[in-house]
């Protein structure tokens, strides 16, 4: 059975070094890419450097981490556009995610809080208990 182990990347030195999210990366599997017909020597000849996907994985983390929990005080008016310029999902005591995806499970995330209105970008999977937490936290901060 085939899994992620079976697959390599290829990647530039901004990819391992920013945490910027960059889709500038090459898949490869049996040496070459499986997209086009590049081969794993072609990549190394171009300067990218091969990744095994345990590799790889830990630095999209790192990138999906940086994104995360990043608050900022947003307008009613933002608020009010966000929640219907698509369909929001999990809505719920004045928070919710906009449904289209910032990257893979990132959600641009917003929630009123002691009559102000606040957005960060959040994982769908994150308890809504974890986010409310950071927010207070960022809140707090602010205030202080």
């Amino acid at each position: 059975m085939e899994t992620m182990d079976d697959y390599k990347f290829a990647v530039d030195t901004n990819f391992i070094e920013s945490d910027e999210f960059s889709y500038n990366y090459h898949i490869l599997k049996d040496g070459k890419n499986v997209y086009t017909e590049e081969t794993e020597a072609d990549c190394c000849a171009a300067g990218y450097i091969i990744l095994s996907w345990k590799e790889f994985d830990a630095i999209w983390k790192r990138k999906e981490n940086a994104l995360i929990g990043n608050w900022k005080e947003e307008s009613d008016e933002e608020y009010e556009y966000a929640l219907n310029v698509l369909p929001p999902v999990g809505w719920r005591d004045g928070g919710f995610y906009i449904s289209e995806a910032y990257t893979g499970i990132i959600h641009t995330f917003h929630q009123t809080y002691n009559g102000k209105c606040y957005t960060s970008l959040q994982k769908l999977n994150t308890p809504r208990s974890e986010i409310m937490d950071s927010l207070k936290a960022f809140v707090e901060g602010k205030a202080a």
